[in-house]
């Protein structure tokens, strides 16, 4: 073999069968290992290296396990038997295999996670680049709070609803763990619903001020009613369809058809009832400045698809917005600023990105609605638009 001291050569296998020392074991190892991670070795001795791995995972000095995990953690080509045996090892030899190899199996780690009280293994696995949601569902049940913490700041981590349940469910009271499961990029709408559900109004404020980037989002108001902090929360990364999922659950689980179902009451009624509470209607949702939400919303009155409204509601001449505001039962002398407001929100698709930029802001935003809102009714006598003047202006209040 080659000259190279780098190298493992003639001599090298010479000392390591004739039982050398602990050091020089250690040195031949950390050479085999190297060589075999620079891809050097033909097939032939591809297939002895790996037989000369399966007898230094026998040896009794530790460092030479060491020395080969160190080495092979990243080789993706090493045998599945020599890398679960070096995983399954003393736990300084097992750490950069469950960190970083790819050769261990989903059911690896998950018998691993399982099967260990030893926090450093499952805190090693928990910041594995990619997670499928079968490991972390493995950490989630440990109920360890450093390693469900330390799950949930891995952005790369695959969590599913169930396990962001489980989550809020053993730690309803962390508000280290609750706010790094509402800053994970896979924590929906419907998931930040459910935690805001479980939570304190003291800790809800507490998540509110600390995660104050990610909760303004969608530039609304966050108060004591979990179905408004939810909504503003995560409004920039969800798809229409979260948001139409989220209406369906809190229809389901928080009353929100109940309250809304006597849709011929009086205006103050339904004004009174969405203080109180702070459920979204047509009306708020046009305040937030969200199209999507008051699309949304007004299906659900409606009891229109998603898809029909907002067909009717891109007619420029507002005759099916009419038609659809009529169909939800809403009080008529609404119709008339409602639908300058929603010319207001439309046209903010049609501004420059500068100005959109500008525009996520909640007081920006407002601003602009207002603006817009006072040009038109300058030109003309528009009743009750002072009602949404003000709503406009108390929800950027609330947000800033």
């Amino acid at each position: 073999m080659s000259g190279n001291p780098e190298k493992l050569s003639t001599d090298d296998i010479g000392r390591l069968i004739g039982n050398p020392s602990a050091d020089s074991r250690i040195e031949i190892a950390d050479k085999l290992a190297r060589q075999y991670k620079s891809q050097s070795f033909t097939p032939e001795q591809l297939a002895i290296a790996e037989q000369i791995f399966r007898l230094l995972l026998k040896d009794a000095e530790v460092h030479v396990r060491y020395v080969l995990a160190e080495n092979l953690k990243e080789v993706k080509t090493i045998p599945h038997d020599v890398a679960l045996q070096l995983a399954r090892d003393a736990e300084y030899i097992a750490l950069p295999m469950l960190e970083f190899c790819e050769v261990l199996t989903d059911d690896d780690l998950v018998s691993i996670v399982s099967g260990t009280v030893e926090v450093a293994r499952q805190m090693a696995v928990a910041k594995r680049k990619n997670l499928s949601d079968k490991i972390s569902s493995a950490l989630i049940d440990t109920k360890n709070e450093d390693v469900v913490e330390r799950l949930l700041y891995n952005q790369n981590a695959k969590i599913s609803s169930e396990s962001f349940d489980k989550v809020s469910q053993n730690f309803p009271n962390n508000e280290n763990i609750l706010g790094a499961l509402l800053d994970h990029s896979a924590a929906t709408m419907e998931v930040a619903e459910k935690v805001m559900a479980r939570v304190s109004d003291n800790l809800r404020r507490h998540l509110s001020e600390k995660h104050k980037i990610a909760v303004n989002k969608l530039g609304g108001v966050f108060d004591k009613s979990r179905e408004a902090a939810t909504i503003r929360f995560l409004g920039a990364k969800t798809s229409d369809a979260e948001l139409a999922r989220l209406m369906n659950y809190l229809e389901e689980h928080s009353g929100f058809t109940q309250e809304l179902q006597d849709k011929q009451s009086k205006l103050a009624g339904m004004i009174e009832g969405l203080e109180l509470s702070g459920k979204l209607t047509p009306f708020t949702a046009l305040c937030l400045g969200s199209m999507s939400l008051f699309e949304i919303t007004l299906a659900r009155l409606a009891k229109v698809s998603i898809y029909n409204v907002r067909k009717l509601a891109a007619d420029e001449s507002d005759q099916g917005l009419k038609a659809l505001y009529e169909k939800a039962g809403l009080p008529e002398s609404m119709y008339e600023p409602l639908r300058i407001v929603v010319g207001v929100v439309r046209g903010i698709d049609k501004e420059k990105p500068e100005v959109k930029d500008r525009l996520k802001k909640p007081e920006n935003l407002s601003n602009y609605m207002i603006e817009k809102i006072m040009t038109v009714a300058e030109e003309q006598e528009i009743e009750n638009i002072n009602y949404f003047l003000s709503m406009i202006n108390l929800y950027a209040k609330k947000s800033a």
